[in-house]
């Protein structure tokens, strides 16, 4: 790697419930929900054994009990995901010129010196993190912050991805605009509405102006 300058996102996979599935040995490999269990509860996260019965974050827990009958429905123990948060950020420290925390569960890291390749680098912060908290991560690197936060969610769950500046462009042009922090999943349908329906309009307005364009229609 040399004096090469790379920016590292790490993301702890799933961290509430893979604390919860760490710390009690009998949920280890089942479908485990941390949510709140009153009857208003909502999710904060799900295991991947859990995802795949459909449940995800921010769904209501009545919702993903439907889904996941079998779940293992648990409240969150907000301490110990911060314990182990803290001890991961001290792992990735280890790595770091600077270390930018932007929640529980997730880190910037500047790196500028390793023996080793970029791809070497990430292998040895996923097994680092492993070896020091028990945890797994999934780790971006690229240029830019936008681009390693993008590479890290690709390689989800457990997965290490290096965007090289002649891969970037490749990446990005297969991504829906959704994919960009700032758009979501549901302000960026809105807004092709919202452009649909104005063009519509305008070439209702103004016949032949709009010709050759193709937007689509609001769904």
């Amino acid at each position: 790697m040399g004096s090469e300058v790379v920016v590292l996102h790490v993301d702890a996979d799933a961290l509430f419930a893979s604390v919860e599935q760490r710390q009690k040995p009998s949920t280890a490999l089942a479908p485990v929900v941390v949510c709140g269990l009153g009857p208003r509860g909502v999710v904060a996260t799900a295991s991947y054994e859990a995802r795949r019965f459909g449940v995800g974050s921010a769904m209501p827990t009545v919702t993903a009990r439907r889904r996941c009958p079998q779940g293992m429905f648990l409240a969150p123990r907000t301490q110990a995901y911060r314990e182990h948060s803290a001890a991961t950020m001290a792992v990735l420290a280890g790595f770091a010129d600077v270390l930018e925390q932007v929640s529980i569960d997730e880190a910037y890291l500047v790196v500028s010196a390793h023996p080793g390749s970029v791809t070497e680098v990430l292998a040895a912060v996923v097994d680092a993190v492993w070896q020091g908290t028990g945890l797994r991560v999934s780790v971006g690197a690229a240029r830019s912050k936008l681009v390693t936060k993008l590479a890290s969610t690709a390689g989800k769950p457990r997965g290490q991805r290096v965007n090289t500046r002649s891969q970037e462009q490749e990446f990005l042009d297969v991504l829906p605009v959704a994919a960009l922090r700032g758009s979501g999943r549901w302000r960026w349908p809105a807004y092709v509405r919202w452009v649909s329906t104005r063009w519509h309009s305008c070439a209702r307005n103004q016949p032949g102006y709009w010709s050759g364009c193709s937007v689509p229609r609001a769904g």
